[in-house]
C-alpha cells in the first residue's frame, strides 16, 4: 500500500511540474529545451524529489533512533540500579 500511495503521489508531482513546464512563458528561452526533453527533464526532477524526500526520511529515522536510544539507556540505568539495591 505504502508504494501504491509513493506512486500516486508521484504522479501527483509529475504532473504538477509537467503544468509548470508548459505554463511557462512563450518567450522563455528554454522553454521549447524543457517541453522537447520533457521526459528527461522530469525524471531529472522527480530524482531530485525523492533524494530530498529520502535525506528527510533519514533525519526523522535517525531522530527516532536517537530518542529510542535515550529510553533504552536510562531503562539500562534503573535496571542496573535495581540490580546494585538487590545485591546490598
Amino acid at each position: 500500500m505504502y508504494e501504491l500511495m509513493e506512486k500516486d503521489h508521484e504522479e501527483e508531482v509529475y504532473g504538477l511540474m509537467r503544468d509548470v513546464i508548459i505554463s511557462l512563458p512563450e518567450d522563455f528561452v528554454i522553454r521549447q529545451l524543457l517541453i522537447v526533453n520533457m521526459a528527461e527533464v522530469m525524471d531529472m526532477l522527480l530524482t531530485q524529489y525523492n533524494v530530498e524526500r529520502e535525506r528527510k526520511l533519514e533525519l526523522k529515522e535517525k531522530e527516532e533512533l536517537k530518542k529510542e536510544l535515550k529510553e533504552l539507556k536510562e531503562e539500562n540505568r534503573i535496571l542496573k540500579e535495581k540490580l546494585k539495591e538487590l545485591n546490598s
